[in-house]
């Protein structure tokens, strides 16, 4: 009996030591092709700011009125985030798609503290180069927590933020999948977004999936409750983690960005408004 627990917590204690060491591998799983120069002009987006210091995508239609800035998930790139060109179309927005480091064709291992600070250069940059407009940051997943951080200390400059499928913090989620883990004690990167936004006190809308099994729908609700006013909850009931696309419309899309412009509090409000 001694020796088969031996050999037990010996198989057990090595596991650990794996996901440890290999942690950073599942959580970030970065594409890393970018978009050809022929199919970035198809889509009418250029290398932003420039090819040079290139941080992302860049497309600026002509009758823009505010700029979105979006935070990608953890797997693929920007280039596989195009989808924003149509579905924000109507928000008539200038929209920058975010490349993380080590992502398409940015160099770089990634880690929490690299990823977040970098979004803050990229935030500064944004505003700098468009100082005239309203600025907005939609954080997908993973970007969510990218986005948190890196307000996590701004309080002025940003009209609003739009967080898709949220966690409340990794180490939360972490403990859901992984309830055999001592997870508190290995994660490296604990992306804590209910901590982050605790000093943001602009407009946040939290858009959660219900049918959400990679982030499930209840992380979400304890990031709504426990962040500051102003604040909204945009609840698609049927939408999973990776289609929430196909329950939006235009009508959903005007309805968020009415709620960022209104600067009121909305603290209990779950708001489902009529999808596709």
């Amino acid at each position: 009996m001694l020796r088969l627990l031996i050999i037990s917590t010996s198989i057990y204690l090595g596991f650990v030591a794996v996901m440890f060491f290999k942690q950073r591998s599942l959580l970030y799983l970065p594409g890393n092709n970018g978009l050809t120069t022929g199919q970035a002009d198809a889509l009418l987006l250029k290398k932003w700011p420039d090819d040079i210091q290139y941080r992302g995508y860049l497309h600026d239609p002509a009758d823009a009125q505010r700029t979105i800035v979006v935070f990608h998930g953890n797997a693929g790139e920007a280039a596989h985030r195009t989808y924003y060109l149509d579905t924000l179309a109507v928000t008539r927005a200038r929209i920058i798609l975010v490349e993380y480091p080590g992502y398409g064709q940015r160099t770089g291992s990634p880690t929490e503290k690299l990823l977040v600070n970098d979004a803050k250069a990229t935030l500064e940059m944004a505003s700098d180069a468009f100082p005239h407009e309203p600025l907005l940051i939609i954080g997908e997943s993973l970007g969510a927590g990218v986005a948190s951080g890196a307000i996590a200390d701004t309080t002025t400059g940003i009209q609003g933020l739009i967080l898709i499928t949220p966690w409340d913090s990794l180490t939360n989620l972490a403990r859901t999948h992984y309830r055999f883990l001592p997870v508190r004690w290995l994660l490296l990167d604990r992306y804590d977004n209910i901590s982050n936004l605790a000093r943001f006190r602009g407009p946040k809308a939290i858009v959660l999936a219900g049918k959400d099994a990679i982030v499930p729908v209840e992380h979400g609700n304890q990031l709504f409750k426990n962040i500051p006013s102003i604040k909204a909850r945009f609840m698609l009931d049927q939408a999973q983690h990776n289609n929430w696309l196909g329950y939006v419309n235009d009508q959903w899309w005007l309805e968020i960005m009415t709620f960022l412009s209104e600067n009121t509090t909305v603290d209990t409000e779950n708001r489902r408004p009529t999808g596709k």
